[in-house]
């Protein structure tokens, strides 16, 4: 009888060993899922980072591409237009200026 009862308690031991381990293997099981998810969506998000980062820089390089035709096109425009028309006269406020500039020497002089 104390045999029988040793031996049960026995099996009840390993029955209980076993399924600590079970659930212990399940666990790490788990944390390992977690932690290969974890890392999978850290992945996608640098991903789409980086993507974004190609594809504004890409977009601010166009923009200035851009900026610098509109520019070279209005020089080339404007250039061209200026040598085909004659320049402007010039203001009458620098005329009457240059034309004072003279008098004041022969006053300080006298």
């Amino acid at each position: 009888m104390i045999i029988i009862m040793i031996i049960i308690i026995i099996i009840i031991i390993i029955i209980i060993i076993i399924i600590i381990i079970i659930i212990i293997i399940i666990i790490i099981i788990i944390i390992i899922i977690i932690i290969i998810i974890i890392i999978i969506i850290i992945i996608i998000i640098i991903i789409i980072i980086i993507i974004i980062i190609i594809i504004t820089t890409i977009i601010i390089i166009i923009i200035i591409i851009i900026i610098i035709i509109i520019i070279i096109i209005t020089s080339s425009s404007s250039s061209s237009s200026s040598s085909s028309s004659p320049p402007p006269p010039p203001p009458s406020s620098s005329s009457s200026s240059s034309s004072s500039l003279p008098q004041p020497p022969p006053s300080s002089s006298s």
